[in-house]
């Protein structure tokens, strides 16, 4: 059942998603072996990805935290930042105006930032550096977006991400937009394709 659900998961049909993602659970919290465990937490993760995608955020934000206290209990960092990630797209998504809503995605974006240093994985570290500049540019907070969005642009130049440094010129080049900076807008923007194009 769970890969059934993650195939749908997979497909956007996030509604047979979790149907079978809730068949596998049944199954995987019967089964208190260490296996079990390891099923029932890729369930959660699979849920909590499936609700966050149907924007039933409550019901993702509960499976989340539940996924969290498994992925840390079996040490399983992979899963752990996928957790990470997708509760703070969560509070990003749903926050609106709402500050506090904002302030939890940036809490949870550098839990990924801190589990990517254990783990020594600096396209990670530049990956949640550009999701924090991403929910301070929500909030209207332009300096401090650019200030994340700017070490994200010099960590992907280092590791030659290309694709990865072409999506953070284009963010930077919409922040310039929303400050009516029009040259530095288009600088940006003609930047992150000349090196799209690499």
């Amino acid at each position: 059942h769970n890969k059934l659900g993650s195939l749908f998961n997979k497909t956007a049909d996030y509604s047979k998603a979790t149907f079978h993602l809730y068949k596998s659970k049944e199954i995987n919290e019967s089964n208190n072996s260490k296996e079990g465990k390891k099923g029932l937490l890729k369930n959660l993760v699979n849920l909590s990805t499936s609700f966050a995608k149907l924007h039933e955020y409550s019901d993702a934000i509960r499976y989340n935290i539940e996924g969290q206290k498994l992925a840390k209990e079996l040490t399983n960092n992979s899963l752990l930042i996928q957790l990470y990630y997708t509760i703070g797209t969560v509070y990003v998504e749903k926050a609106n105006s709402n500050l506090v809503f904002l302030d939890t995605a940036r809490y949870y974006y550098n839990q990924t930032i801190a589990v990517f240093k254990k783990d020594h994985y600096k396209p990670g570290i530049a990956g949640s550096f550009q999701n924090i500049g991403l929910a301070w540019e929500k909030e209207n907070q332009f300096d401090s977006a650019l200030y994340y969005y700017n070490k994200s642009k010099d960590l992907y130049s280092e590791l030659n991400l290309f694709q990865s440094l072409a999506v953070v010129y284009k963010n930077i080049g919409n922040v310039y937009n929303r400050l009516s900076n029009r040259e530095e807008e288009i600088n940006n923007y003609l930047d992150g394709l000349l090196i799209a194009r690499r």
